[in-house]
């Protein structure tokens, strides 16, 4: 006779798979990708220096991306609520964790070559030098506290690497002056090869309405949801999370949570919509 326990686990094993569908989704893409861009000559030939090749010129997949945001059909509307939905998961739920996580709102699309920055306060500078070209067990960060008035240095910092968790673990920036921190970790920020920028652009508040912003795009109006209007960037940003999503995947970062499977759920959809376009 069939027991409950049976009956449950059936209903269990009923439930979609989404993050072996997200994987099926990504097989096409990728024999796609290699089959078109892989360049010995060009030394493209890993996934990340493919993927970043597509992110930036002109491609089938791309150009799917930019013809779906722009248009006002029903599938233009699908996937920006798809998108929607995603981008609400992800600040949701950080994955892998906070610092790293992959979002809309914090999100590396071009690579930073500034490697020194200077910002003064009305008392005391903060100003940030990196090197990440030294041996990684040296420190290759140093965060300068200048007293404006003496001109001096009031405190040095010293880092391997522009990690936030690195700074925030630094004895000498547990022992700073609360009135400096909120300052270095800008200025850390503006110095890091992997700076991030957000997509996302805030909706203008008038009275108990919101309203769309300027230079953007609506991707949810009824959660005041928008977009940078620069379609270019919105692209190649969701060709970086869709490739992040894939390695946290693939290399079993992440836990496999009700909250992370609906993460995935809105991925593979993005993805399926995406491949189309490939055939």
């Amino acid at each position: 006779m069939i027991t409950d326990t049976a009956i449950e686990k059936w209903i269990k094993m009923s439930d979609p798979d989404f993050y072996t569908m997200f994987i099926k989704a990504w097989i096409p893409y990728n024999a796609w990708y290699m089959h078109n861009f892989c360049d010995e000559d060009a030394k493209r030939t890993s996934d990340r220096s493919i993927i970043e090749y597509i992110k930036n010129e002109p491609n089938l997949f791309k150009n799917k991306i930019s013809a779906l945001l722009q248009g006002n059909g029903a599938d233009s509307i699908e996937f920006k609520h798809l998108l929607s939905m995603l981008h609400y998961g992800l600040e949701s739920h950080p994955i892998p964790d906070f610092e790293n996580r992959i979002s809309f709102s914090s999100i590396c699309l071009h690579k930073n070559t500034k490697n020194q920055e200077t910002i003064k306060e009305k008392s005391f500078s903060i100003k940030g030098t990196a090197d990440l070209t030294k041996p990684k067990k040296e420190a290759r960060v140093t965060i300068e506290i200048i007293d404006n008035k003496k001109m001096t240095t009031i405190s040095l910092i010293e880092l391997h690497s522009c990690s936030l968790k690195e700074l925030h673990d630094n004895l000498d920036y547990i022992n700073t002056d609360g009135q400096y921190k909120s300052t270095i970790e800008k200025c850390l920020n503006e110095i890091n090869p992997e700076k991030k920028e957000s997509i996302v652009i805030q909706a203008v508040r008038k009275g108990t309405k919101y309203l769309q912003p300027t230079n953007s795009i609506c991707i949810n109006n009824e959660k005041n949801l928008y977009f940078t209007d620069n379609i270019d960037e919105i692209s190649r940003a969701i060709i970086q999370i869709l490739y992040e999503l894939r390695c946290k995947l693939f290399h079993g970062e992440i836990e496999p949570s009700e909250a992370n499977v609906g993460i995935y759920e809105q991925a593979f959809y993005i993805q399926r919509t995406l491949i189309k376009a490939l055939r």
